[in-house]
């Protein structure tokens, strides 16, 4: 309880960013005023705000609660005769983690910053960060139920989210600092000690756990004390993703949309915006796609299949919040166009063929 209090506290005070983060959205919500005044606007804008945070919560909790098992129990030893020494051949490791850890984009991003902080170089980091969501067995399967029948837009998926994922690792190796952000002196548990909690100095309540029978109770005490500080750390950021993205969903209207379908380069720019703004887990984005597969050329679908889970309003929000603000830049500048290239590589039928 003494933790959560502090953290409470700390969020209170010292966030600046939370004034911005409120100015943005009070002039989304003054932008939008005349569409949310209507009863079905304001009904859809909620609905659809539960809806984010419900999908999402579970995945975000679970990756809290991961990023502080790996910050008690993983050794920077152990993490780094977890990959090859030499990149190319790390980022090929990295880039299949996701087969054992099955993650989506909502609770990816604290276990990857957590990594990198116990040693993990960037470039393998962010190339999990990029893959994981897509290259696991829930996603992969989820997506092959939504196409049955039509499997080379989940081949088309695989390749797309592996290649981006391989360039984007490539090339950060020379990418010069460690790209995450410094916690602060309270940043692991809220007592002010600057150390990093890589040794058996105990913080908060895990003083009052005593020295009997207890290193392996101590140890999951800090788990417990590192996943409360991390999940609020996030949620403001998390909340403030799901709202903006929840508000653009219930102003920009179907028939926009479908206007520029058969639009070729269009088609494939409105896929990825839609893709941004909607912000669906990749567990669920496949139904959505499929819904469109109609209507959208195969390089749009495959443009909003590949580029939800690496990048939509929420987890950018997050990333904000875990990375350096020019990494993060940098991602939201590459991602984008290494993605509508693709798209139109596929569009033209120089990947693959699926028209």
């Amino acid at each position: 309880m003494a933790v959560l209090v502090m953290r409470m506290r700390n969020l209170a005070t010292g966030g600046g960013w939370l004034l911005v983060a409120l100015a943005v959205l009070l002039l989304v919500a003054g932008w939008t005023l005349p569409y949310l005044s209507s009863s079905l606007g304001w009904q859809t804008t909620r609905i659809l705000l539960l809806a984010i945070f419900l999908e999402a919560l579970p995945f975000l909790l679970l990756g809290v609660l991961v990023s502080a098992v790996v910050e008690v129990f993983v050794s920077p030893e152990g993490l780094k005769r977890l990959l090859p020494a030499k990149p190319w051949a790390a980022v090929l490791v990295a880039s299949m983690l996701g087969m054992v850890f099955p993650f989506c984009e909502c609770g990816i991003i604290p276990v990857v910053r957590r990594l990198i902080h116990k040693g993990l170089p960037l470039y393998a980091g962010i190339t999990f960060l990029l893959a994981a969501p897509v290259v696991n067995p829930v996603v992969l399967t989820s997506t092959a139920m939504a196409f049955r029948g039509h499997e080379e837009l989940l081949y088309g998926r695989i390749i797309g989210v592996l290649l981006l994922s391989w360039l984007t690792g490539m090339a950060l190796l020379f990418w010069r600092g460690k790209g995450i952000r410094q916690e602060g002196p309270a940043a692991a548990c809220g007592c002010g000690h600057t150390h990093d909690h890589s040794h058996d100095h105990l913080c908060g309540p895990a003083m009052l756990a005593g020295s009997g029978g207890g290193r392996w109770r101590q140890k999951w005490i800090r788990v417990a004390t590192h996943a409360v500080d991390e999940f609020f750390d996030l949620m403001p950021y998390f909340l403030a993703g799901a709202l903006l993205a929840s508000i653009l969903q219930g102003v920009v209207p179907r028939e926009w949309l479908m206007s520029v379908a058969n639009q070729g380069v269009l088609s494939t720019l409105a896929m990825m915006l839609m893709a941004f703004i909607l912000s669906v887990c990749s567990n669920a984005d496949a139904f959505l796609a499929s819904s469109l597969a109609h209507d959208f050329p195969p390089g749009a679908i495959l443009a909003f299949l590949v580029l939800g889970p690496m990048l939509d309003i929420k987890n950018t929000w997050v990333l904000f919040r875990s990375m350096q603000s020019s990494l993060v830049i940098f991602l939201l500048l590459w991602l984008p166009l290494l993605v509508f290239a693709y798209g139109w590589a596929i569009n033209g039928g120089w990947i693959l063929h699926l028209h």
